[in-house]
């Protein structure tokens, strides 16, 4: 391994540079109100506590969903798993918004109302208890209500610009 490089003040561009190192979960974070669908793709996601059960994801304010998530305060945060990088693709790009998003997968209705998609590797479907925008993005803290899981499929991964797949390791 190369020695490091301290970069100081530290760039935009820098940081980037080193969060591309980091091999993170994707999902589609999805939500709907008045009859309307919207939904994200993300990477910045996790638990808090399992006591109430509840999870942390960070959402893009300038995302078309977001003014969604808002107004309901719901939402579902779909693990992706191998194979579904065209759906973590179509989800993430800007010439597809809206109802559109949707037209790939297999989508059902969460309890809170929010798309759940159907061969997600998990599916958390929560109530939003408390946000705080920063830069940015708002980190969501949410109260799952219930969870939906799919038998022995891989995570999907993303790692510096493209898809990743998981090594599993037996433990020493």
């Amino acid at each position: 391994m190369s020695s490091a490089v301290l970069e100081a003040p530290l760039s935009a561009e820098a940081f980037r540079r080193g969060m591309r190192r980091l091999a993170l979960p994707t999902a589609v974070v999805t939500t709907a109100h008045d009859g309307e669908r919207g939904g994200l793709t993300v990477s910045s996601l996790c638990s808090v506590s399992t006591d109430p059960p509840r999870l942390l994801v960070c959402i893009n304010t300038a995302a078309s969903a977001f003014p969604l998530l808002r107004a309901s305060g719901v939402l579902a945060v779909n693990m992706l798993a191998e194979g579904q990088g065209a759906l973590c693709m179509r989800f993430g790009s800007s010439r597809c918004s809206g109802e559109a998003r949707f037209a790939e997968g297999r989508w059902e209705t969460a309890r809170t109302g929010a798309p759940l998609l159907a061969d997600a590797l998990a599916s958390f479907d929560c109530r939003v208890v408390e946000m705080h925008e920063s830069a940015t993005h708002a980190i969501v803290i949410a109260d799952v209500v219930e969870l939906r899981t799919a038998p022995d499929a891989m995570p999907l991964l993303y790692r510096d610009g493209a898809f990743a797949r998981l090594h599993m390791e037996a433990a020493p």
